[in-house]
């Protein structure tokens, strides 16, 4: 009697041969297998955190990560992003201001104001805030003499929002801090110069006997026409504006856009009167005049 194949091997059927894997183009196809994750949501979350990080890290070497926000993130705790100095020298123009302080016998007769040191400071506050320049004048019998200048220089340009590497960002961002602390430096060292040498000018108590108001007019036009970049002009006129010239003189306009300010303390503003200025009783009224927006622009 013959045997068959399945009692020879013990009564079992023989194993199936396993299929050939399909040939695809380019090699064989292989199924990768992944083992199997615990379902524990802590796992998955910290692997997903640990790709995100790698996948930021290799974006930002990359060049797609913006360097305006490690700038505005670095330069905001120190210096501000809505301080004076770095949004208003963006928003309004810069601005060119000569004052006179009338210091003669009239002031007294007359009661012209006179400016403290407490205006003093607001007014060097105003060019810092705006960039620009300011100059002080005293109006004597001899008034063509030369004024007390505090230069404030533009600020450090941010630079223009662009895609570029995290290093060469963070590097643009440590050197723009320096330049700014560098401004600030500057800025404080000419002020503390101007306000010393301010503060002696209106401290002299020698009142004049005679009123030059031309001189000092013709000193503030000659100021506000020097060339320089693109500004506002402002002359303040602090005196009641009677010259003590026995002639009749003849005076140039200023600049075109000139505001001309008279702060008299009385109705009279003398032969000031021929620019039509906008006139204020004290100093205070025209100082919050030019802080405001409508008074510097």
């Amino acid at each position: 009697m013959r045997t068959s194949p399945k009692e020879k091997a013990g009564g079992s059927d023989p194993p199936t041969p396993r299929k050939p894997t399909p040939k695809v183009k380019g090699g064989d196809f292989k199924v990768l297998r992944l083992p199997r994750t615990s379902n524990r949501p802590g796992k998955v979350c910290a692997i997903g955190t640990a790709w995100l990080t790698l996948i930021y890290f290799f974006m930002g070497c990359a060049g797609f990560i913006d360097e305006r926000a490690a700038i505005a993130q670095e330069s905001e705790g120190k210096f501000g992003t809505g301080s004076a100095t770095s949004v208003r020298l963006k928003e309004r123009a810069r601005v060119k201001i000569a004052v006179f302080q009338d210091q003669t016998e009239s002031v007294d007769q007359n009661r012209v104001p006179v400016l403290t040191e407490a205006h003093l400071r607001r007014i060097e506050q105003l060019v810092i805030a705006r960039g620009g320049e300011v100059a002080l004048g005293a109006i004597r019998d001899e008034s063509n003499r030369s004024l007390i200048r505090f230069f404030v220089p533009a600020t450090p340009e941010t630079p223009s929002a662009q895609r570029t590497n995290i290093f060469i960002a963070s590097a643009k961002t440590k050197a723009l801090t320096r330049a700014k602390e560098q401004w600030q430096a500057e800025v404080e060292s000419e002020r503390a110069r101007f306000h010393a040498q301010a503060i002696q000018l209106l401290r002299n108590v020698m009142k004049a006997r005679s009123t030059d108001v031309v001189a000092a007019v013709n000193r503030g036009r000659l100021f506000l026409e020097e060339p320089d970049v693109p500004h506002h002009p402002i002359v303040v006129f602090i005196t009641d504006g009677l010259d003590g010239h026995r002639t009749p003189v003849r005076l140039d306009p200023f600049p075109p856009g000139t505001s001309v300010i008279a702060v008299s303390g009385t109705r009279t503003i003398g032969i000031l009167s021929v620019f039509k200025p906008i006139r204020f009783e004290n100093i205070d009224g025209a100082i919050r005049f030019l802080e405001a927006e409508r008074g510097a622009e």
